[in-house]
């Protein structure tokens, strides 16, 4: 027990640290989005006179976001698991680590994002098209 003492601390505070930087990727990407759509809402406006649906204007911002949330997931899961295999390995029990966790995260990431996005893209397209033109 005395011997794990710092890293029962050490998992204490790695959950803190997780949470804190979810919370702060989650506003991160909820202000990206927001800015793109503030933005692109003279685009959004022509495509809803041109006779786009709410659900075409919606996949054009998820292929945009998304995409970057998988090239980020291909970057930093290997990393990831490089670091974490590299801190196993210093335990008396050996611990094989899968890919399991990594494509959870990604994936939880993906969904979270999406949601984020839809909500978002939902509002703006749902809005009057001639409001967003009249503003420029």
């Amino acid at each position: 027990a005395k011997m794990y003492k710092t890293e029962l601390q050490l998992k204490k505070a790695s959950y803190l640290a997780t949470g804190l930087a979810i919370i702060i990727v989650l506003l991160g990407v909820l202000g990206l989005i927001s800015l793109s759509i503030q933005k692109r809402t003279k685009e959004i406006g022509i495509r809803k006179v041109l006779g786009s649906s709410v659900k075409d204007v919606m996949l054009l911002f998820l292929k945009d976001f998304l995409g970057t949330v998988v090239i980020a997931g291909l970057i930093a899961c290997p990393i990831a698991y490089w670091m974490m295999n590299k801190w196993l390995n210093n335990y008396a029990c050996k611990i094989n680590l899968t890919v399991v966790p990594f494509v959870i995260a990604v994936f939880a990431l993906l969904a979270v994002t999406a949601v984020l996005i839809s909500l978002q893209t939902i509002k703006a397209a749902l809005a009057n098209p001639v409001k967003s033109l009249r503003t420029e």
